[in-house]
């Protein structure tokens, strides 16, 4: 009973044991000694966020894929408790000792799992395990290292490098001096810890990317308006060189980039609008400038025909 107890328990928080696989399940809780198969296929079918094993037989494919002292092993051989650390450990990606970390030995993941109370009570690593006790470590595993956590630290940590280039690149510090600061000691303290304390760490990167969004947020508006102005300034200037009528399909494609452009402003989209903002200032002062050329060339012409037409009088 106490281990059909913990079984449905662990249904909730293992989201990769759907219900095709309840029958296996619960063979697999009441099994006195776990096989290597079984091992394998309850350790990555809980700690594979993204497209976990379907059976016994991916599972020990991906073992051996893995782990080179499993090559010639079978599904069916009795698994020691020091082998299970060691795949459970690769697993959920758990750091080790140096000796766990040069050698992938497992007596040394035993250890490391001793350590890390992922393994409780009296135990020998060369001992068999029940799936009752191999269950007790997935959900310690899941507590400690939920399979969600390293893939959504890696968005988070992308996220707050994108913004920190931002910060960089368009001097955005200066807008929120103070959230920036508390964004870069939280994420010192982050990165400190991301080895050992992955869940808490995982934390501190939120908290990071909220301070460092804090900062984007109060200075890419201002940056983004002044931008934005620079091109209202630059587009009055063709106007007033009359571009719009002497150059018309080119103004037309200014005026269409620029309301592409006012519309990724609106939507927050800063990086790009700030480049677009940029380039459409540029060209609408080449074409005011383009327009003007025009017109003081075709005023020159005229003068020229003008002054060729009064030396024609003048001779006759």
């Amino acid at each position: 009973m106490k281990g059909l107890i913990l079984f449905v328990f662990l249904g909730f928080v293992i989201p990769h044991i759907h219900a095709q696989d309840a029958a296996f399940m619960e063979q697999l809780i009441s099994q006195e000694r776990l096989e290597i198969g079984q091992a394998a296929f309850l350790l990555y079918r809980s700690a594979i966020a993204d497209n976990p094993p379907q059976d016994i037989d991916d599972s020990m494919e991906l073992l051996r894929q893995r782990h080179r002292r499993f090559r010639n092993s079978e599904a069916s051989d009795v698994i020691r408790l020091a082998d299970f650390s060691l795949i459970a450990l690769n697993a959920f990606r758990v750091p080790g000792g140096l000796m766990y970390t040069l050698t992938d030995a497992p007596r040394y993941a035993y250890r490391e799992a001793v350590y890390r109370r992922l393994i409780q009570g009296r135990a020998s690593p060369r001992e068999s395990l029940s799936g009752d006790r191999a269950f007790r470590v997935v959900h310690r595993l899941l507590s400690q290292f939920p399979p969600t956590v390293f893939e959504d630290t890696e968005r988070i940590r992308a996220s707050i490098r994108e913004m920190q280039e931002q910060i960089g690149t368009f001097g955005l510090r200066v807008f929120d001096p103070r959230s920036f600061s508390r964004g870069t000691s939280i994420l010192e303290q982050a990165d400190a810890r991301r080895e050992t304390h992955p869940a808490e760490a995982f934390q501190d990167y939120e908290r990071a990317e909220t301070e460092f969004r804090t900062v984007v947020s109060a200075g890419f508006p201002v940056v983004i308006e002044d931008k934005r102005r620079a091109v209202i300034d630059a587009r009055a200037e063709a106007v007033a060189e009359r571009a719009d009528t002497s150059l018309p399909e080119e103004f037309r494609r200014l005026e269409s980039l620029l309301a592409e452009t006012e519309a990724l402003r609106r939507q927050r989209l800063f990086t790009r609008a700030f480049t677009q903002y940029e380039d459409l200032a540029q060209r609408f002062l080449a074409l005011a400038s383009i327009t003007r050329e025009l017109r003081e060339e075709a005023e020159r012409a005229v003068d020229d025909a003008e002054t060729r037409l009064q030396e024609i009088r003048d001779e006759e």
